[in-house]
């Protein structure tokens, strides 16, 4: 609301939707304008031996980053899968 500007909830829908941002969760994160799904890269990581921890919260050793492009399927997939997943239609929510 406040990059909007406004709480009409169409204006914040669509400056979402044209974001781009990067938190402790979400690397490069976008909105999916079709089904507002979260798309962010995740990093593949393994754990570190006891023998390589050289300092605290030193645990992993990430292997590869994998773009959110590369992961994601495309949103008509989406909904297809959900509905041959339950044998029923969506709900819609």
């Amino acid at each position: 609301m406040q990059r909007s500007g406004t709480d009409k909830s169409d204006t914040v829908v669509k400056q979402l939707e044209a974001s781009k941002f990067n938190d402790s969760f979400a690397h490069n994160a976008t909105i999916r304008a079709q089904d507002h799904l979260l798309l962010h890269d995740v990093s593949l990581a393994q754990v570190k031996p006891s023998s390589e921890v050289k300092e605290p919260w030193d645990y992993e050793k990430v292997l590869k980053t994998i773009p959110a492009t590369r992961r994601s399927s495309p949103p008509t997939h989406l909904q297809a899968r959900g509905r041959a997943c339950c044998n029923r239609p969506s709900t819609g929510w």
